[in-house]
């Protein structure tokens, strides 16, 4: 035996064995929502808050924060609205999620992935791209916003 070795029982060999198995499987099952990548942790399956079209006359969302536990989502508009949506105008939605731990990250993650991504009905461009640790999600929508008639 070695100078740091430990001599166990054979019927405690049986129940470490036991419980490292455990160990290893469990570890595999709590990783379903991030991927290892070296020192940090992927976060794999991001999804975006529902971000109703912009419609002129409308009040925006605005700008918010949600905390979706392993991150941080921030939506601006671009252009800065200081009231409603202005007809005939391409607004641009600006969606950061950021890791709220710094062992955390987005590099790597695919736009196929992304849920709550909004439909190609209703928008002219979608691009994610990775800023630090960071995911940016633009979304720019159509000309020609709607009119909202009460």
């Amino acid at each position: 035996m070695g100078k740091n070795a430990i001599r166990i029982k054979k019927s405690t060999n049986k129940t470490i064995l036991f419980l490292s198995a455990f160990c290893f499987v469990i570890g595999i099952f709590a990783k379903t929502d991030s991927e290892d990548i070296g020192d940090s942790f992927l976060i794999a399956s991001p999804s975006l808050s529902s971000i109703k079209t912009p419609t002129a006359g409308v009040y925006p969302q605005g700008m918010f924060k949600f905390d979706h536990g392993l991150y941080k989502e921030t939506l601006e508009w671009y252009p800065k609205i200081t009231d409603t949506f202005k007809p005939n105008t391409v607004y641009t939605a600006a969606i950061t999620f950021e890791p709220k731990n710094k062992n955390r990250t987005f590099k790597g993650v695919q736009q196929s992935n992304i849920g709550g991504l909004p439909s190609v009905n209703n928008i002219s461009s979608l691009t994610t791209n990775v800023v630090g640790d960071n995911l940016v999600i633009t979304i720019t929508y159509k000309l020609g916003c709607k009119k909202y008639y009460k």
